[in-house]
């Protein structure tokens, strides 16, 4: 396990990698949990906090990307009356740093409204 902690905190994308593959799968998130804790602990809230929020982006845009894939077969009739002849691509670099950006800023502010509950509960 030790091996396993110091490449946790070695590079803030470790950390970011192993949040989003152990928030993925249901099993996995006892893991997860654990994962965080032993950030918290070594680098404080802060910066896992922050390692947490751009997991859970990076998680929202690879099932974004998943559920394109999977429902453009069955869509791609429909989408064509819409869109023409024109191919449906998937979100370009830029689409995708803003989807990431954008599920980060909505844990940070999921984040500050639940601690102000918090606060205003004690």
């Amino acid at each position: 396990m030790q091996p396993l902690a110091a490449w946790l905190v070695a590079r803030p994308q470790n950390a970011v990698l192993a949040l989003a593959v152990t928030l993925s799968l249901p099993v996995l998130h006892v893991f997860s949990g654990i994962f965080m804790v032993l950030l918290v602990i070594r680098q404080g809230p802060k910066l896992a906090v922050v390692e947490g929020v751009f997991a859970g982006g990076l998680l929202a845009l690879t099932l974004l990307f998943v559920l394109f894939r999977g429902l453009l077969p069955t869509l791609e009739a429909g989408l064509e009356l819409v869109l023409g002849y024109a191919t449906p691509t998937f979100l370009g670099f830029e689409g995708s740093l803003l989807v990431v950006l954008a599920g980060a800023l909505l844990g940070v502010v999921g984040c500050a409204a639940a601690l102000a509950q918090e606060e205003g509960l004690h």
